[in-house]
């Protein structure tokens, strides 16, 4: 900004004061450019670090199961054969591995979920223990409450504790 009474010397420190102010306003702002860059490639490099070094803890690569059945069994064409066949398919897939059980007694349940959760005779314990149907709920309910940091889930009823998740499905939406 040149004022048209100025002498040429006023004039011209002007815009020389003028022009150095606008150069460090750009130093300025590739310096904060280059500081973002900086910090994004730290990010980054953090997290693939992380996720390198720590990623076999975070995301186990072989997710373990335990599935107690139904007393109908496999081969009910109901819950069961199609908790079967996702597991089948998630080993198949994504390299899960699951054990099971297929109980002939209501009686049976607990003892089986107690088996599951304490990892009777193996030696990491299980990332689910998923139980078929509604008349496992009782059992599932004592288990859960005295192994707080095992995940559960059912299928076919709703159990309140925060470490069973509760599959129901609306099955008068089916059609």
């Amino acid at each position: 900004m040149v004022e048209k009474s100025c002498s040429y010397k006023t004039c011209l420190a002007r815009v020389s004061i003028s022009t150095s102010r606008a150069r460090r306003r750009k130093r300025m702002s590739s310096n904060k450019t280059m500081l973002a860059v900086v910090v994004v490639i730290i990010i980054v490099v953090a997290g693939v670090v992380g996720i390198v070094f720590l990623g076999p803890m975070l995301f186990p690569s072989e997710p373990r199961v335990a599935i107690v059945f139904a007393t109908g069994g496999l081969g009910d064409k109901s819950f069961n054969d199609a908790c079967y066949e996702g597991a089948t398919r998630a080993e198949q897939e994504f390299g899960w591995s699951f054990d099971f059980v297929e109980p002939t007694q209501i009686a049976e349940y607990e003892e089986f979920l107690r088996d599951f959760a304490a990892h009777e005779g193996r030696e990491t314990a299980y990332d689910l223990i998923i139980s078929i149907g509604f008349d496992q709920a009782n059992a599932l309910n004592l288990t859960a409450k005295d192994y707080p940091d095992q995940d559960f889930a059912i299928v076919d009823m709703v159990v309140d504790q925060p470490n069973i998740a509760s599959l129901v499905f609306n099955e008068h939406e089916g059609s």
